[in-house]
């Protein structure tokens, strides 16, 4: 063996004692933390439905998962609906492919199939989002145990929760993944300067953007760490090729977006827009205190009804610790609060009627950058190896992990998760309201009427408040003057409900009102063609009008439809005398 070979054998050598003094669970990272987060996240598996957005991509659109060329469809519809201002095609196809999956079950077990394989695929998720963070960590300068460590105490955070155990958080673990493999080949390519990191970087970047609008940041963040700590590469050649990719891919991401934007649901003020993020900003000290002090968490947290106490001592204490810390790297504290600033960016703008809650599952990209920060308020963390750090470090993971495990009880099913939202944030109308919706759907309406009323008394823009009322308390009082008013005023807020047009046919019918059963009965068909039973009872009030001229009408749009006719209203029909 020659001299260059046997120092090339004795370095290997060597860097496998090296590897051999370490942990196990240092040695064996990965593996490690997933064993950690399914221990964790093993109680998801048994999870109901909290009917928040959970229900509508698994079971009102369950027949548009069942076709694979469904697929295509979603890079041209919004993600609620054809037009709406959330585009999430990416996320959407997810649960295209479950329901592929599922078929290979028994149909009478979809629910529970349904439920347990997305809680899997949440898991899974969570999984590889972590062990890419435990890489970004080591490409950001933090040795093996530190960034071990790091990760291990973001896997199992009590306040990413809502993340993993609520099936829409997905989108947040989807965006995590592919944000996070975009800057490892950034990094990779700002270092090598190798053609498939350059590749892979772009890939990335539009996966993210097809995933969640936060994407949008990404190259952002990237100019920023160029800024801080690569300034001779900011404007070099090959970044501006690079700089016109990115924009060519939001330029692209903007138009497929813009086709499927709903202009009435963001129908904001200038004015309004500026005065909610401004009120927003008191929101940033809220969630930093969820993160260093998780004990207030809760599933549905408004800025009105959760405490600045704990994030205002989060901060003074980050503070002084960076401030004790005399080899603090002023440039990764810099990119850190960049890091989170960015990706909690969108939270100040979002309309308050479309979404007003300080929802946890937001943090879940932001977190990386306080990780960034507080790095660097407590250096000893590095001396992980020692006995002392060590025992302590361990103690938070199985503190977090309990707390964690204790908190998704919250999300078992709906009554469990708004009884914790209203007990929380007792200001929300609309938790407030969704709680009254629940009970009545588990038949508990007397329970339900109170939420109602409160909720009402709140807010009495909220929609279907008044609907619940007219239902529950005037129409079982036969006061239906009160309850027809309730039911047009709703209309106003909610005009394709069509519970409220099938509510006012019935009071129709009980006060004999044939010409309002009518008019109302056409309206749900209007919204649901091929209802049934509207359309039965419309055929039904044009007999007992004896027109039969739209009688026959009705007849013929229903045959159209393929909606079954007793053949006994058929001939009661041709037996009218004809209306001219």
């Amino acid at each position: 063996m020659s001299k260059k070979q046997t120092i090339e054998s004795a370095k290997k050598k060597n860097t496998r004692q090296i590897n051999l003094t370490e942990p196990w669970y240092v040695r064996y990272a990965i593996p490690t933390l997933a064993l950690l987060i399914f221990a964790v996240y093993a109680r998801s598996l048994s999870l109901g439905y909290t009917y928040l957005d959970d229900t509508v991509f698994m079971f009102d659109k369950a027949p548009e998962n069942e076709h694979l060329s469904n697929i295509f469809k979603a890079f041209l519809e919004g993600t609620f609906g054809v037009k709406d201002v959330y585009y999430r095609p990416l996320f959407r196809i997810t649960f295209i492919f479950e329901r592929q999956f599922l078929f290979l079950f028994p149909i009478e077990d979809f629910a529970v199939n349904a439920m347990r394989l997305a809680h899997v695929i949440e898991i899974l998720l969570h999984i590889v989002s972590v062990a890419l963070l435990f890489k970004l960590l080591q490409k950001l300068s933090f040795s093996k145990s530190s960034a071990f460590i790091w990760s291990a105490v973001y896997a199992v955070h009590p306040v990413l929760t809502m993340a993993v155990a609520w099936i829409p958080g997905r989108n947040d673990l989807m965006l995590s993944i592919f944000l996070i493999s975009f800057f490892l080949h950034f990094f990779n390519y700002l270092e090598s300067q190798k053609r498939k990191d350059l590749i892979w970087q772009f890939i990335f970047l539009m996966l993210a953007l097809l995933t969640k609008e936060s994407g949008v940041f990404i190259p952002f963040a990237a100019i920023f760490y160029l800024l801080i700590f690569n300034k001779k590469n900011l404007l070099n050649k090959n970044m501006f090729l690079i700089y016109s990719v990115w924009l060519i891919e939001l330029v692209v991401w903007f138009f497929l977006r813009q086709n499927i934007i709903d202009p009435k649901q963001i129908n904001q003020s200038f004015n309004e827009t500026i005065f909610t993020a401004i009120e927003r900003v008191s929101g940033l000290i809220q969630y930093t205190g969820k993160i260093f002090l998780p004990v207030n968490l809760t599933v549905y947290p408004t800025i009105a009804d959760t405490s600045y106490l704990f994030g205002l001592i989060a901060i003074g204490f980050l503070i002084i610790l960076i401030a004790l810390n005399k080899n603090r790297n002023w440039k990764m504290i810099l990119f850190g609060l960049g890091w989170f600033i960015l990706f909690i960016f969108p939270f100040f703008f979002v309309p308050k009627k479309i979404n007003d809650a300080l929802y946890e599952h937001r943090l879940y990209i932001p977190m990386i950058g306080i990780i960034l920060i507080t790095r660097e308020a407590l250096p000893f963390i590095e001396k992980f190896i020692s006995d002392f750090y060590k025992y302590i470090i361990g103690a938070l993971i199985i503190l977090f992990s309990i707390a964690t495990i204790n908190y998704m009880q919250y999300f078992n099913d709906e009554i469990s998760y708004y009884t914790k939202a209203v007990k929380d944030s007792p200001s929300s109308a609309y938790a407030t309201k969704m709680l009254g919706i629940r009970l009545v759907y588990k038949s508990r309406e007397k329970e339900a009427i109170p939420y109602f009323k409160k909720s009402f008394e709140m807010d009495t823009t909220q929609m279907y408040t008044r609907y619940f009322l007219a239902k529950l308390i005037y129409q079982k009082q036969k006061n239906y003057k009160e309850a027809k008013r309730l039911l047009h005023e709703e209309i106003k807020l909610s005009p394709t409900f069509t519970e409220n047009y099938l509510d006012l046919a019935f009071i129709a019918y009980m006060e004999n009102d044939y010409t309002s059963l009518i008019y109302n009965l056409k309206k749900v068909i209007e919204l649901l063609p091929e209802d049934k039973m509207s359309n039965n009872n419309l055929l039904k009030a044009y007999l007992d009008t004896k027109n039969k001229k739209e009688a026959t009408k009705q007849i013929d749009y229903m045959r159209l439809k393929g909606i079954y006719i007793d053949q006994e209203i058929v001939n009661a029909v041709n037996k009218l005398q004809d209306t001219f």
